[in-house]
């Protein structure tokens, strides 16, 4: 039996790309701090800030067979605030989780995966297209996108091959955990910030559903070796559009759909 290491898979899409596994016959393993709950899968506590937690998952989890088939990275965070009241501590923790956390668990399950083994990272299109009062989000998705794309050209030859799953706004409960400054904190950023995460959350729960991107991070674990996979028609254009138009034309209509 092969077996999957996932980190978030306690809720939103991790937990849903855990069933997936699952229901096709892998072994699956949860690090995160909560239970997965409803789904046989086996849990190891872990907080993915803390490094011996992370050495810990992955050693527990590769015990099973002696090796890692598939390694999943799902844990994330967001932070509505504005660049200049953020509290350092906040972005700091904000890219443990979203991007050091990752680091981590790649360099602890590559010796696990010496005949080879397919590692995926939940990304976003806000790697690409930025979200207002959301930059450290964004800019540590844009940091996994790069990071998996150089760390490509060390392990491919050794049939290690890492791909960044590029979600949209997806329905989930991460939208409400989100971290938001109050109109205190955000003091004369107040208004803005506020129509930008009324129009986040909107994006987020009109998106995708969670299933449906677990589907596409199970068929990439499977199927595909190309270092970045965009979920869905739209999220793809959203994707080439800041790609291929200019700044200002792509800025235009990132401050139309979060400021009007």
């Amino acid at each position: 039996m092969q077996t999957v290491l996932i980190f978030g898979a306690s809720s939103g899409i991790g937990k849903e790309t855990g069933k997936v596994f699952y229901e096709n016959g892998y072994k699956v393993f949860n690090a995160s701090r909560t239970e997965a709950g409803d789904i046989a899968l086996t849990d190891i506590r872990c907080d993915v800030t803390r490094p011996d937690d992370v050495e810990r998952a992955v050693s527990t989890a590769a015990a099973y067979t002696g090796r890692l088939d598939y390694m999943i990275y799902s844990a994330g965070v967001s932070m509505a605030a504005p660049i200049e009241y953020a509290r350092e501590a906040d972005w700091r923790y904000l890219f443990e989780v979203n991007f050091f956390g990752f680091v981590r668990a790649v360099r602890a399950v590559l010796p696990f995966m010496r005949d080879g083994g397919r590692i995926l990272a939940v990304g976003s299109v806000a790697g690409t297209v930025p979200v207002p009062f959301d930059s450290w989000y964004s800019a540590s998705k844009a940091a996994l996108d790069m990071f998996i794309r150089a760390a490509n050209f060390e392990v491919n030859e050794k049939g290690i091959y890492l791909t960044s799953v590029r979600a949209g706004g997806t329905a989930t409960e991460f939208t409400f955990k989100r971290t938001i400054y109050s109109p205190e904190e955000a003091a004369e950023y107040d208004e803005k910030l506020k129509k930008a995460v009324t129009a986040l959350a909107a994006i987020e729960q009109g998106g995708m559903s969670p299933q449906s991107v677990a589907e596409t991070v199970y068929d990439c674990a499977l199927h595909k070796t190309e270092p970045e996979t965009t979920v869905g028609f739209v999220n793809a254009a959203y994707s080439a559009a800041e790609r291929w138009l200019p700044d200002k034309v792509t800025d235009f209509f990132i401050r139309e759909r979060y400021f009007q």
